[in-house]
């Protein structure tokens, strides 16, 4: 009985320290690969002609949006203009953005190669029905949603995503 006991206390100890151990990876910017860790510096790499970011941790390609707010509209129709497979960020695709403390845009929460105001909070995500739609918090590190008829949009950004081939 006390070695069944210290095999599923191991168990615990081991499952909580290894989420700290993923927490404090992400705080420091290393992060975790399956094959190896990626500094902060390294992972995104901006294509200077084009503007594009991609990031080689998730391969997802990133444009951002004109620097000003933005209503759902206006970011759908950005988007949109852009065709070849470009489309709106998922809230799940947003988040792997989310560095805390990395210093760039949005807060301060995104690598530097992304050059949105840090005053900037949300960026727009998919939508989460008729009336509204996903944003993501970069200073909170949360997603929430918005009413997207509204005239004006609180400051909200947009990105443009596409997956690398």
């Amino acid at each position: 009985m006390k070695k069944l006991f210290y095999c599923i206390f191991l168990g615990a100890f081991l499952l909580i320290n290894s989420v700290s151990f993923a927490e404090k990876m992400s705080d420091t910017g290393l992060i975790a690969s399956s094959a190896r860790l990626i500094p902060l510096e390294d992972r995104f790499q901006k294509d200077s002609k084009t503007q594009v970011i991609t990031d080689q941790q998730t391969g997802l390609k990133w444009l951002e949006g004109p620097n000003k707010a933005t209503s759902w509209v206006s970011a759908q129709n950005w988007i949109k203009s852009l065709g070849n497979g470009w489309r709106t960020p998922t809230r799940i695709n947003l988040k792997t953005l989310y560095i805390k403390g990395a210093g760039g845009g949005a807060c301060g929460n995104m690598s530097k190669a992304f050059h949105f105001p840090k005053k900037v909070w949300n960026i727009w995500a998919e939508s989460r029905d008729s009336s509204t739609a996903w944003e993501f918090s970069f200073g909170k590190g949360v997603d929430c949603w918005e009413n997207i008829n509204l005239p004006f949009a609180h400051g909200n950004r947009a990105l443009a995503v596409i997956s690398e081939k």
